[in-house]
């Protein structure tokens, strides 16, 4: 079944209370790092930091979950790399990190997901590039367990990017 897909303006913090999980752009080593995942690990406080220790590092792609402690929502921490000009593998990468973000939420039933931008700022991505393959994918999910997905944006300018993603995205499907 198609999965209902919607795009907020907000901060991912915010949509805790509604989600079952949350996704954190996290760094291969799954530390306290920059952006989300700076706010994402000062809200749950110090017991996430003990856990993503124990769990230790993560390849480009691969994805954990664990208990949001302090926030009321699991996290799913969705490793990914730097956008690379030189690399062709690019779209591969960012795409296999948000399906493999799907499959962990879909083995532990989580019903209502909220998405980051992955890899938009700290990695590098080109804000439009990221913008397409994260709503052609997310707005394209077919799952018996996840009922909805939102993707949520803190910035104007990328909630806008994605906005206009989503009506090409649907344009192309009719």
């Amino acid at each position: 079944m198609k999965v209902k897909f919607e795009i907020v303006e907000d901060n991912i913090l915010n949509q805790a209370e509604w989600a079952d999980a949350i996704v954190n752009c996290a760094n291969n080593t799954l530390m306290h790092g920059g952006g989300i995942c700076n706010a994402i690990f000062e809200a749950a406080g110090p017991e996430l930091e003990k856990a993503c220790s124990k769990i230790g590092p993560r390849k480009a792609t691969e994805c954990v979950i664990t208990e949001g402690y302090d926030i009321p929502a699991r996290i799913i921490h969705a490793v990914t790399k730097r956008y690379d000009w030189n690399e062709t593998d690019n779209e591969v990468i960012l795409r296999k990190t948000y399906q493999n973000a799907i499959d962990i939420a879909e083995k532990n039933n989580i019903e209502k997901l909220v998405f980051p931008l992955i890899a938009s700022n700290i990695y590098s991505y080109p804000l439009r590039y990221a913008s397409k393959i994260a709503v052609n994918f997310l707005n394209n999910v077919e799952s018996d367990i996840i009922k909805e997905i939102r993707l949520v944006l803190l910035d104007r300018v990328y909630y806008l990017a994605c906005r206009e993603a989503l009506f090409e995205d649907n344009k192309k499907q009719k």
